[in-house]
């Protein structure tokens, strides 16, 4: 270290005759000052030393914060995955689907309820003493905060199960397999159960009670209230809530239509209010008949299949919600058998795409008919996943089986199952 001694006044020269050694006081003042600077750089010194140790000590404690905030992060994903199904937490998707219990050969089989990740992985049965009734009656359908699955099926105490035009009722079961409870407990078939966008009401078909015909009933959550919205004679179905909640689409054979020349009722599309009122046709076709009604994601428009007489085919077209402007956007497609009568159009939960299957495969369509694409050859559509990137489908003989959009990346889920719905 350098020390410098402090300036001092400048004193006269000394001659040759007065220089003589340095006083006492001088070399005392001397020492005096040279310590006095040594003291200053060493506080000097110190400071500097602090200043850095406390930049340093900063820096560490915003480090170690940073550290810990993405540890914690990272910490609280599966933390919170865990809680899905807890009571404040939104639980994780999951797909529901019926799949083949057990069969008397040349008889009939009955069927369960069942519910896997969308992987594939964790499938489980849920009301293991229930029997879901059989295809062409409704899926088992998500109550909108995917925490509960209400369906149809019968009861049965003995090995051999009811065949499918026994007694059937509307059940509900949280997505667990806890909480079964029977809503419905009717002398006719009930089925084709649907939630209400609120999650209060469930709109379901029951029969006559003549066991014929079938009208469209509504009721609370817990099976109370329960009231037929369409009371005059008819044969409706397929309800559909719209996304509002104001208004239910179903299906029914206007009075006095004569059947087809396949002896299978012409149906047109109706709309009423939520309590039933305000009931009117939106299609009026003279020949042929609609079916599988779907309401676009944001309620403006409405897609349906429609069925045609000459020649034999079905093809897919979409109106308002008042029945106006309505226009295909496929062409007519040819069918076998009664094919044309279970295809279901499902548009994309981004309402820019619509989905159906016809007798040779899976097609997908832009809302207003260009873009008409077939995905998958051989294959029913079943649901759409929740982000509109994904669709489940059957293939013949071959279970359920998931695909990218586009319709690459098949992939098989189960070996055997179908009426999948994806919680959305």
């Amino acid at each position: 270290m350098t020390v410098s001694a402090p300036p001092r006044s400048p004193a006269p020269a000394r001659t040759a005759r007065d220089s003589k050694p340095l006083e006492r006081e001088e070399i005392e003042a001397l020492v005096e000052a040279l310590i006095e600077e040594a003291r200053r750089e060493t506080r000097r010194r110190h400071r500097r030393y602090w200043a850095v140790a406390a930049l340093v000590a900063v820096v560490g404690v915003g480090v170690l914060i940073l550290l810990e905030r993405g540890a914690a992060s990272q910490l609280a994903s599966p933390a919170l995955t865990a809680r899905s199904g807890a009571a404040g937490g939104t639980p994780s998707s999951k797909i529901a689907f019926v799949r083949t219990v057990g069969c008397i050969p040349l008889r009939h089989c009955w069927w369960g309820l069942y519910v896997m990740n969308p992987d594939g992985s964790g499938k489980r049965r849920l009301a293991r003493h229930a029997w879901v009734s059989n295809v062409g009656v409704g899926s088992p359908a998500w109550s909108p905060d995917r925490r509960k699955l209400v369906f149809a099926a019968h009861l049965s105490r003995s090995a051999a199960p009811c065949d499918s035009y026994c007694g059937k009722e509307i059940f509900v079961i949280n997505a667990d397999g806890s909480g079964l409870r029977r809503l419905t407990r009717n002398t006719v078939a009930d089925w084709e159960p649907a939630w209400s966008p609120d999650g209060q009401k469930i709109a379901w078909l029951s029969r006559g009670p003549d066991g014929t015909g079938a009208d469209v009933f509504v009721m609370n959550v817990d099976g109370s209230d329960q009231q037929n919205l369409t009371p005059k004679p008819g044969n409706r179905g397929e309800p559909r809530w719209s996304p509002d909640g104001r208004a239910i689409l179903f299906t029914a054979v206007p009075p006095g239509q004569p059947p087809s020349a396949s002896g299978w009722p012409y149906r047109d599309v109706y709309v009423m209010n939520a309590d039933g009122s305000g009931q009117r046709n939106l299609t009026h076709t003279p020949e042929g008949g609609e079916g599988h009604p779907a309401w676009s994601p944001d309620g403006q428009r409405i897609a349906f299949s429609r069925l045609t007489a000459r020649p034999w085919g079905v093809r897919f077209v979409v109106m308002n919600a008042d029945g106006s402007g309505k226009h295909a956007v496929t062409p007519t497609l040819a069918y076998t058998g009664d094919r044309a009568i279970t295809v279901t159009a499902a548009w994309s939960p981004d309402g820019r795409r619509i989905a159906f299957d016809d007798h040779d495969g899976i097609y997908v369509v832009n809302a207003d008919g260009s873009g008409l694409r077939r995905l998958a050859q051989n294959a029913a559509f079943e649901s759409w996943s929740p982000d509109g990137r994904k669709l489940i489908f059957t293939q013949a003989g071959a279970g359920l089986w998931v695909m990218n959009a586009d319709g690459s990346g098949q992939r098989n889920l189960t070996r055997d199952g179908w009426a999948a719905t994806w919680a959305r």
